[in-house]
């Protein structure tokens, strides 16, 4: 196996959800041992534990037939597969290329809803929540619907991924819209405001409305610069329909990957409560905390294709 991408050492990173890696298919060895074995080594895991794994989302026999000669022996120039795997989205050619793209990375792509659950201290929701804001260096707009969190919430993500303020709207409902009146009083800030106070479906027309508003102003949005943040779905979810409570989610979803953004939702309740079952499959990702002995720890499961990374410290 020899790479071909920027990564040099043969060592990488874990977690499947940052990386890309350019194969070249030996003479060998087979199609199917290759994506096993770059699987293997990007995700640092045994070979053994994901040839059974294999078969799970394809026939490896028809695989490696694939791209074989004819029966008069001419070559097949052309031709692609792809299918997801361990985390990866994974993509062979005719010529022997083969591109292992994390599910994430092909997601932010296109568009991508998360659901963030998890009983954990609201010190280690905001460092992730901040986290999945981007990195600095990008012209990024920011949206947030603060529900049951201050506004010094989205100030300090805001600051700490490096997002100026004029580039970022604030829709405050429930009790964050009255302790959002009172700060704005004694507090100086760049940030817009909006305040709704109502059902989710409120909520969900003045997010509908501002993201609009906001792709006006942008006239476009390249992939994942709109990031969005919903903190948090909680007194939504206590008191509405579920049935309700999933049409606005759509809506809201569906919103945000028409952009290509990326949105955020929290729901601080544990991965395998009602409320959190009861409203995943509105998301493609449901991202998973916990504080262990180790620490602060957190996992993603992958609903496009069936998929759960390990443990891996904040």
């Amino acid at each position: 196996m020899s790479p071909n991408s920027t990564d040099t050492e043969p060592h990488v990173d874990p977690d499947p959800i940052s990386r890309t890696l350019q194969l070249t298919l030996g003479s060998d060895q087979s199609l199917s041992t290759e994506i096993v074995m770059g699987v293997a080594r990007a995700s640092e895991v045994d070979p053994t534990q994901l040839h059974q794994a294999l078969h799970e989302v394809i026939n490896p026999s028809a695989l490696d037939a694939l791209f074989q000669p004819k029966a008069d022996g001419t070559k097949r120039p052309h031709g692609t597969v792809c299918f997801s795997f361990h985390g990866y989205h994974v993509s062979a050619k005719a010529d022997g290329t083969i591109t292992l793209l994390s599910e994430f990375d092909r997601l932010k792509q296109q568009g991508v809803n998360l659901l963030v659950c998890g009983t954990v201290p609201d010190a280690i929701r905001d460092e992730l929540s901040t986290r999945l804001l981007g990195d600095a260096g990008r012209d990024r707009t920011a949206l947030f619907a603060l529900s049951d969190r201050p506004m010094q919430t989205a100030i300090h993500r805001l600051s700490d991924a490096q997002i100026p303020q004029q580039r970022a709207h604030v829709i405050s409902t429930g009790d964050s819209a009255r302790s959002a009146a009172a700060q704005t009083n004694t507090t100086q800030t760049d940030l817009e405001l909006s305040r709704v106070s109502g059902s989710l479906e409120d909520v969900q027309a003045a997010i509908l409305q501002t993201l609009s508003d906001l792709e006006h102003h942008n006239e476009t949005f390249e992939p994942a610069d709109l990031r969005f943040c919903f903190d948090s779905l909680r007194p939504f979810v206590d008191r509405a329909d579920p049935d309700q409570i999933t049409t606005s989610l759509t809506q809201i979803c569906n919103a945000i990957k028409q952009r290509d953004g990326m949105g955020q939702f929290q729901l601080p309740y544990a991965f395998d409560s009602s409320q959190v079952q009861n409203v995943r499959q509105s998301f493609e990702i449901v991202v998973e905390m916990r504080v262990s002995e180790h620490g602060p720890e957190y996992r993603w499961h992958l609903q496009t294709s069936n998929f759960t990374t390990r443990w891996m410290p904040l």
